[in-house]
């Protein structure tokens, strides 16, 4: 069982690997979203706007890895 409370998933002792492969799952699936909508916003600024990034180091931070994705 899994229960929302005070901003956080509260597990009972019941719940199997399964289920938290699932939550995992879930939780992975809703970073790379938001991590795609703020890549998007950002990028939807003119050059002539005050952000000076190239594109792909911009998604490199958000992304928060080593490759470069041009």
């Amino acid at each position: 069982m899994v229960e929302y409370e005070h901003n956080t998933l509260v597990l009972d002792s019941s719940h199997s690997k399964e289920d938290q492969e699932a939550i995992n799952n879930f939780i992975n699936q809703k970073i790379n979203e938001e991590r795609d909508r703020i890549f998007r916003e950002l990028t939807s600024y003119s050059h002539y706007d005050t952000l000076q990034i190239a594109k792909f180091k911009l998604k490199q931070i958000i992304n928060d890895t080593d490759v470069l994705e041009y």
